[in-house]
């Protein structure tokens, strides 16, 4: 799909922007345009880590991608971190739930916990990405986190309010509706 192309170049980037801005003239929401952010921050920060590292995280981000790109899948960012007291760092938060953090490492993965802020689309999604919002310290290591979850998984919860605009939400929800 077009929207999940990973730049090769600027040029990739700026025909990208222009095809957002043509689909978004037509319709209201296209539940397409924030595929290719995640991905290609995901590929870049990847590929960076395993060349300093020896890891092997971009190897299994590009078969994600693959997976991603065959089944013409959808996305949502959750980039926004709901924060809390914003001078202080991610580690000095009196609730540490304010950021995305790592609780737990197993063999299969991590556990997180916390919450995000994502995109209104990401309850029609198939997948959601985090990543951190911030500049990270090394205190803030836990909360230096990036990772994709589908959007059913389990313990995830959504909290959205509806867009739609109808006489009985508006009656009920004047603000929200």
């Amino acid at each position: 799909h077009r929207f999940h192309q990973l730049y090769l170049s600027p040029e990739d980037l700026v025909n990208k922007l222009e095809m957002v801005r043509t689909c978004s003239q037509k319709a209201l929401c296209i539940l397409r345009c924030m595929g290719g952010e995640p991905l290609n921050g995901i590929a870049v920060g990847t590929y960076a880590i395993d060349k300093k590292k020896g890891t092997k995280y971009y190897d299994r981000f590009v078969n994600f991608a693959k997976h991603f790109q065959e089944n013409d899948l959808i996305c949502a960012q959750a980039l926004t971190d709901v924060k809390g007291d914003r001078s202080l760092r991610p580690f000095q938060q009196a609730d540490p739930d304010l950021f995305v953090r790592i609780v737990d490492q197993r063999s299969e993965g991590i556990i997180v916990r916390g919450a995000k802020d994502h995109i209104t689309g990401a309850a029609a999604s198939h997948y959601i990405f985090a990543m951190p919002s911030r500049i990270l310290t090394e205190k803030d290591k836990d909360y230096a986190v990036a990772f994709v979850v589908p959007c059913d998984a389990k313990n995830l919860t959504h909290v959205v309010s509806p867009t739609l605009k109808t006489a009985d939400l508006q009656e009920d929800r004047p603000v929200s509706s």
